[in-house]
């Protein structure tokens, strides 16, 4: 005989089935959620959980007696799961829910103890019901099978009314609301420092989902943020749609008055984009395509300029969005990294000028973000895992700007006076040297990476928001290179190269404490450059991060292209 949990009409029942597959007995038949079934070792008992009380238990019935009722093997307030009995038939061992999280526990295996478990009600509810069960044998009208009979003992129990909803059209409106916020805050050079809030939703089903930032400049009343919706309900294509705004500092200007004052320039960039994304999706990879359009707005400004202004300080943009995103990887229930795989994605996108005045803005842009993982058998929790991650950007055309390397991805706390809580993931990251700290109109970065588990400590501190899950740890190298074209060069003061070469690229290798999802990184980073770049400090520089994956992107779609000039 073979005992399993059987999903039918969104119900799970246990039931015996032969070996070939056959069902031979319904142990039950009821609305509870059934799971778990286990046999005693001489195959006369079969324990599992159920809800059927409100609260996961573990119950039992005699297979030897078509007729037996149901028993109630344990009564705990958190639940109880996954049964199974040691091989002597003494012991029952199961997973309880309790305050703190999940425990092991062990009980007698004693079924002359178990009490008789309560009715109850295994038909659909059509109307308001009350039942009173007194001391002695009560039937449940209309019920048949294990757990319609029960003996209560010295009680009375009243079940509450139920009513039968209307049924009616699904509201994804009704569960939509945000239930949490979460803190920003970043700074910007020349442009400000900007705090705020953010916070994301989705309906119960999955049809609609919502994302939301806001944060404020208080310096000079500049806001940033974005508001984005996607909607599933059609399985494929999804549809999405943004809205943005975007500040950044793209360069510096000689004063007109005195060409001696040399003041930065800031742009804000306001976006409205849609998109169409299909999604192939197996059970061990994942292919998608998108495509879509935006409209953008940039406007310059020039920080204290003393009443100067651009001559041209306005770009209307049109784009078009094409990406490609191809996925293999995965990762297991007590992963600290995804394992065995790759992660591929490339995204091209055209931007034409609507109303070019002294130049024409067109230009167009190519990034790629690709990662390999590979697992390791060694000791600890999880997996080891071997990561190693490449990603590229070129821009061309009259429009282009340069776009920074440098950095981690994440939420960066520089010790011990420097804290920039930016944006949280870099397509062109290299840690140990600060963001901007090289730019141009074509880059690259590569990370190798060896990661590992270290402790699964599941604790938290009393009531307080604070909680250890998993920590793992990080030996990388990080190098990158970025350079201009001749034309954008003689426009930007940031791009000081026009052809990449091996002596000037960045260069540093490190390690790291690592925990999921979010990491606490205190790393010592060692540079591995012989001739340091401008801004990255000499000697060791100790950083610490709350930081995503090594790559952060979903597996089924490719991220959405940024703008990642800086």
């Amino acid at each position: 005989r073979i005992a399993v949990s059987r999903s039918s009409g969104g119900i799970y029942q246990v039931v015996l089935l032969d070996t070939l597959g056959s069902v031979v007995r319904e142990i039950t038949r009821d609305a509870a959620l059934d799971m778990g079934p286990a046999f005693s070792p001489d195959g006369r008992w079969l324990v599992f959980s159920s809800d059927r009380s409100g609260i996961a238990n573990l119950y039992a019935v005699d297979l030897q007696d078509p007729d037996a009722p149901l028993r109630q093997v344990t009564n705990v307030l958190g639940g109880a799961y996954q049964p199974d009995i040691s091989p002597d038939g003494s012991t029952i061992a199961y997973s309880e829910y309790r305050a703190d999280g999940f425990h092991i526990v062990r009980i007698p295996f004693e079924p002359e103890d178990w009490p008789l478990a309560p009715a109850v009600v295994l038909q659909p509810v059509r109307a308001a019901l009350t039942v009173q069960m007194v001391t002695g044998s009560v039937d449940a009208p209309d019920a048949s099978g294990p757990g319609a009979h029960a003996t209560m003992y010295d009680a009375v129990v009243t079940a509450a009314d139920t009513s039968v909803y209307d049924d009616g059209p699904y509201r994804a409106r009704h569960t939509l609301r945000p239930y949490f916020w979460l803190p920003l805050a970043w700074a910007q050079e020349d442009v400000g420092t900007f705090v705020g809030a953010s916070s994301f939703g989705t309906d119960v089903v999955g049809k609609h989902a919502w994302s939301a930032t806001l944060a404020v400049a208080p310096s000079n009343g500049r806001t940033a943020g974005s508001v984005a919706w996607s909607y599933a309900g059609w399985r494929s294509p999804l549809l999405g749609a943004s809205v943005s705004r975007d500040w950044d500092r793209i360069g510096f200007v000689r004063l007109p008055e005195d060409t001696s004052l040399i003041r930065p320039v800031s742009e804000r960039e306001d976006a409205l984009a849609a998109r169409l994304t299909f999604v192939r999706q197996r059970a061990r990879s994942s292919l998608s395509v998108a495509a879509g359009g935006e409209l953008v707005r940039r406007s310059r400004t020039i920080e204290d300029g003393l009443g100067a202004s651009l001559v041209d300080r306005t770009d209307d943009l049109v784009g078009a969005i094409a990406s490609l995103g191809i996925a293999t990887s995965r990762a297991q229930p007590f992963s600290i990294s995804r394992e065995d795989g790759v992660t591929l994605g490339v995204t091209a996108r055209r931007r034409w000028d609507r109303s070019p005045d002294s130049r024409d803005a067109t230009y167009t842009e190519l990034t790629t973000h690709n990662a390999l993982y590979t697992s390791l058998d060694l000791p600890g929790f999880a997996r080891h895992v071997l990561g190693l991650r490449a990603s590229g950007l070129h821009r061309r055309g009259g429009g282009a700007t340069p776009s920074s390397i440098g950095g981690a991805s994440g939420i960066l706390i520089a010790a011990p006076f420097d804290i920039d809580l930016g944006p949280g993931t870099l397509l062109l990251p290299v840690r140990g040297f600060a963001r901007g700290v090289r730019a141009g109109t074509s880059a690259w970065t590569a990370t190798a990476e060896y990661r590992f588990p270290i402790a699964a400590v599941g604790r938290g501190v009393r009531l307080l928001p604070l909680f250890v899950d998993r920590v793992s740890g990080a030996l990388f190298a990080d190098a990158g290179d970025a350079w201009c074209a001749d034309d954008i060069a003689a426009r930007y003061v940031r791009c000081t190269r026009t052809d990449p070469g091996i002596p000037s690229r960045l260069r540093r290798c490190g390690a790291e404490p690592r925990r999921r999802p979010l990491r606490v990184r205190l790393p010592p980073h060692a540079p591995r450059s012989r001739r340091a770049a401008p801004g990255a400090g000499r000697g060791r520089r100790l950083l610490s991060a709350l930081r995503p994956r090594l790559l952060n992107t979903r597996s089924s779609l490719p991220s959405p292209p940024v703008r990642h000039t800086s």
